[in-house]
């Protein structure tokens, strides 16, 4: 975390850090306080300060309530894909689950969350986030027909992606857009 970014000379040091103990400390796990290896692809700030972060080795996406006032290794609030904050999400294609591949995301004005599950071709939506328990499953998805199926084809059609889904937006006008790019090229 760099408190007031837009004033930070060059090469300033961070003010504070989520995920490990401290700037120094590079561990990796499945607890409350710590990512998986190598799988932070996306993060999403909304308007409140929650901040979420995918933890795709862990195939979970974790809530930090209020980020900008947490300290050093300060433990997620909440969690999506798991059924509580020690645990790895189990995987798989449900409305609970993610694919070990979390690569974008995004909260609109209403505070709903946008995954792109890129392991399953697919964007699912939380509505109203923050409030959601641990585990709590999807409201909606985007890109397949409904939440257990994967859509390997590559043809794109106006309801299918067919390829991953690395970045999403909602744009203020409450389009949503995505970037992706189909792995058979």
């Amino acid at each position: 975390r760099y408190d007031n970014a837009a004033t930070k000379p060059s090469f300033a040091e961070a003010e504070g850090v989520l995920g490990q103990a401290d700037v120094a400390s590079m561990r990796t796990g499945t607890t409350a306080n710590l990512f998986g290896d190598g799988s932070l692809f996306g993060i999403a700030l909304d308007a409140h300060g929650n901040l979420y972060v995918s933890d795709g080795a862990n195939k979970r996406v974790l809530r930090f309530n209020n980020a900008a006032t947490k300290a050093n290794g300060a433990s997620a609030d909440g969690v999506l894909g798991a059924d509580d904050l020690a645990t790895a999400g189990a995987g798989g294609v449900t409305e609970s689950t993610f694919g070990d591949q979390i690569y974008g995301l995004t909260v609109d004005a209403a505070g709903n969350l946008y995954v792109s599950d890129a392991t399953n071709r697919r964007i699912l939506r939380f509505d109203n986030a923050a409030a959601k328990a641990n585990g709590a499953p999807a409201d909606g998805v985007l890109g397949v027909q409904d939440f257990t199926t994967v859509q390997f084809s590559r043809g794109v059609s106006a309801s299918t992606v067919g390829a991953y889904v690395y970045g999403i937006d909602v744009l203020a006008d409450g389009v949503h857009s995505h970037r992706s790019l189909d792995q058979h090229r």
